[in-house]
């Protein structure tokens, strides 16, 4: 004679899912401790950025920079509104695919991709064809991305330790589906220029057909904002004060309309992201 199993109580249910829960937790990951420190903040997630795979950047741009051209093109200021770019970058093997669009230099827009030592660029002023810009060494002997991530770290970590650079811990925003920290930097027309004479930086325009004017008078206003679930960099906005004295000076009602400002946002940290050179057939003959 069979005897039907007596169902188990409910207290013994109970115990049973207490005891897996309890389990669940200890193999769980722990969550992310909250920071502080706003130099933390930022040597963390730069940390993180040098060691990431992949990431996808969107940036705009507004304003209007001082800057002549060849043959006066831009005399009055170059006006960045409308400027925007997107590039899906891999940090594993140096590639990137990017397209960009600058209505206020002609209507420019354009097409960039780098992949295997080698830069393909189109554009609208150059015609519907890639041309090879550049080659570099074969990817085999080209140097290690680690190499790279860890010079940039170790300039970026060099920046933040320079008299004068002072980030400060602002109101968390929102990020995405979470929050992110918020963390201002602000510099003065005379600590920018103290950076640049300390550390040997010079705008790269000596030999190109650019004046870009006189930006002695130009302070920088940075506000980075990074994941607090990841401390991965999420945005970065830089915004130029081309007439900082003037917008500090006593009696100044409103800011400086001579600003600069480039957002950019970071996504698609480590996610996978193919580079490949454009067709035979779209790449102009070499001349």
């Amino acid at each position: 004679m069979h005897h039907r199993p007596r169902p188990r109580s409910l207290a013994a249910v109970l115990a049973t899912a207490a005891v897996l829960l309890a389990l669940a937790a200890c193999n769980a990951a722990p969550s992310a401790s909250v920071l502080t420190d706003p130099k933390a903040i930022l040597t963390t997630a730069i940390t993180n950025a040098s060691q990431a795979k992949s990431v996808h950047v969107d940036a705009t741009a507004a304003g209007s920079l001082p800057i002549s051209l060849a043959g006066g093109i831009g005399g009055a200021g170059l006006d960045l509104t409308g400027t925007t770019a997107s590039a899906d970058i891999d940090l594993a093997n140096t590639a990137a695919h990017a397209t960009f669009a600058a209505p206020g230099l002609l209507g420019l827009r354009g097409e960039l991709i780098a992949v295997g030592g080698v830069t393909y660029l189109k554009t609208t002023l150059t015609g519907p064809l890639f041309k090879q810009q550049s080659s570099g060494p074969a990817p085999s002997t080209s140097p290690a991305p680690s190499g790279a991530a860890a010079a940039m770290l170790q300039s970026l970590q060099e920046f933040l330790s320079k008299p004068g650079v002072d980030p400060t811990l602002a109101a968390e925003a929102p990020c995405g589906s979470g929050t992110c920290y918020t963390v201002e930097i602000d510099l003065t027309p005379a600590e920018l220029q103290a950076l640049q004479a300390g550390s040997g930086v010079e705008l790269p325009t000596a030999g190109l057909p650019v004046d870009l004017g006189d930006l002695a008078d130009s302070g920088l206003h940075l506000t980075f904002h990074v994941a607090k679930d990841t401390v991965k960099l999420a945005g970065l906005t830089a915004v130029v004060d081309m007439n900082a004295s003037a917008s500090a000076a006593p009696g100044a009602s409103a800011p400086s309309t001579a600003d600069v400002t480039v957002d950019l946002t970071f996504t698609k940290w480590d996610e996978p992201v193919t580079i490949t050179a454009p067709p035979a057939d779209q790449i102009a003959p070499a001349s």
